[in-house]
């Protein structure tokens, strides 16, 4: 990023929840973020060694290749930064999560990748006294 662009950032007012699981808060100018986050979660009550048990094998979450954009043709433009500050008044967040990201200000590229699967299993007793 070329050094004469950079900017300060001004937010008036931030409120922020929750910030968790790979996602990031970024205030100001920066080169680029590459955001992870792969989940895998199982919650089984008791072990089910029934014919259908889940084959945890069989879920290619983890295998599938990440989607790619198609390249875009080459654009010109020009930036013209009037004012040495990025100033913004009231920001409310309520939560950011699984490689999501908040920037205040220019930024590089950007990539973030999240997968997540959650599997459960609950034994159900349907003898109630």
């Amino acid at each position: 990023m070329n050094a004469s662009l950079r900017r300060t950032t001004r937010i008036h007012n931030l409120v922020i929840n929750i910030v968790s699981s790979s996602a990031v808060t970024q205030f100001g100018d920066n080169e680029g973020t590459t955001l992870h986050s792969r989940v895998l979660a199982v919650q089984e009550a008791l072990a089910n060694y029934e014919a259908d048990e889940y084959r945890y094998a069989s879920y290619r979450i983890f295998t599938l290749p990440k989607h790619r954009l198609e390249p875009t043709p080459n654009v010109s433009f020009r930036i013209v930064a009037c004012q040495p500050e990025i100033e913004i008044g009231f920001v409310r967040i309520l939560g950011l999560s699984s490689s999501s990201n908040f920037r205040a200000g220019t930024g590089g590229p950007f990539q973030a990748t999240s997968r997540i699967l959650h599997i459960r299993q609950y034994q159900h007793n349907h003898d109630i006294s």
